[in-house]
């Protein structure tokens, strides 16, 4: 019996079999914690309990990580390891949700500054904009197994269309929007091949970048303006001003009532529909990441310049509470509901 007692805390002390100090909420805000530009620390994926405002689990990820997606069972999330683009991170982070910790780190070799990042049937998407293209991650066969070739710079976020036969990017260094399909001629496990993507020009400086619930619209954020794309014709079919500042993101009430934009001035609420502003929010900085709740009842706002996440109502339409989740919260995810919200 004592040496059973002793190969047991043998065991514990070298982390076998441990489990977390406490569980992942459901449900639970993810945050990924990037820090601030020339940190040399890790990242981390803060896992956060909305209800009671605090963080119950932090787990290092990556140098600069910027964005995080979430698998639609809430299993396992993917951090993209952006890095510093003097030194790109070249990596993704892929986490146990339910063990609070990083199982893989997927080295992505000549795919450099993975930044956004989606589910879509099974596998994650994300673009690498070192290389001007993106990439699809298989977590079942731990590899990458299929690229393609954009040909644009500085691809920053993507999204897919509802039906999941289109891909569109916004190329945040090309002024432009590429539309591309999953099952179209990349070359698995290799580099790009076949013929380009469809490109739709809009204004300087496209990065946040979201699809209306229905599916009929593509809003992308610009230098002080929003494109509306059409997804049946996939052309500009309108233009929202903004007074200044590029849209970081964009991101839709699950009613398809609501727009929400964040730049470096107050959250500014749209009306869909109409295509006219309703309201702007002070924040109490200049925001980045949007996560709005699958009941639609609230936003975060990633601010990352001032270390904290706003909470806001959308039916009062005021901030009502902060979060401290950690050195420079950007991407955020979702877990617990049907609908993800990682942006």
């Amino acid at each position: 019996m004592r040496a059973m007692s002793l190969l047991m805390m043998l065991v514990i002390a070298l982390g076998g079999g441990s489990a977390p100090a406490e569980e992942t909420p459901s449900p639970a805000l993810l945050v990924v914690n990037k820090r601030q530009r020339g940190s040399t620390r890790p990242s981390e994926l803060a896992i956060v309990d909305p209800g009671a405002g605090r963080v119950v689990a932090r787990i290092p990820t990556g140098i600069e990580s910027h964005e995080v997606t979430i698998s639609p069972d809430g299993k396992l999330a993917v951090v993209t390891n952006t890095g510093p683009y003097s030194d790109p991170g070249h990596t993704l982070s892929v986490i146990d949700l339910k063990a609070q910790k990083e199982v893989r780190r997927v080295e992505l070799g000549p795919l450099p500054n993975p930044h956004g990042i989606a589910w879509h049937d099974g596998k994650f998407y994300f673009t690498a904009e070192g290389a001007r293209l993106i990439a699809r991650y298989d977590p079942a066969k731990d590899a990458v197994d299929w690229v393609m070739g954009i040909g644009q710079n500085s691809i920053h976020m993507l999204v897919f269309s509802k039906d999941g036969k289109k891909i569109y990017t916004a190329n945040r260094g090309s002024a432009s929007v590429a539309v591309i399909s999953p099952s179209g001629p990349g070359r698995p496990g290799g580099g790009p091949g076949g013929p380009g993507p469809t490109i739709i020009p809009v204004k300087q400086g496209p990065e946040g970048i979201d699809i209306t619930p229905d599916g009929t619209q593509v809003w992308v954020g610009c230098q002080g303006t929003i494109s509306i794309i059409d997804t049946a014709s996939d052309q500009v079919v309108g233009t929202i001003e903004t007074g200044g500042g590029r849209v970081n993101r964009i991101s839709f009430t699950p009613d398809g009532k609501l727009a929400l934009a964040s730049h470096m001035g107050p959250l500014i609420i749209l009306d869909v529909a109409s295509r006219k502003e309703i309201k702007r929010i002070d924040t109490g900085g200049g925001g980045s990441s949007i996560l709005i709740t699958p009941d639609g009842s609230r936003a975060y706002i990633g601010m990352t310049e001032k270390d904290k996440v706003a909470v806001v109502d959308l039916g009062r339409l005021e901030v009502v509470s902060e979060l401290k989740t950690g050195e420079g919260p950007d991407g955020m995810g979702w877990v617990g509901a049907p609908r993800t919200a990682g942006r």
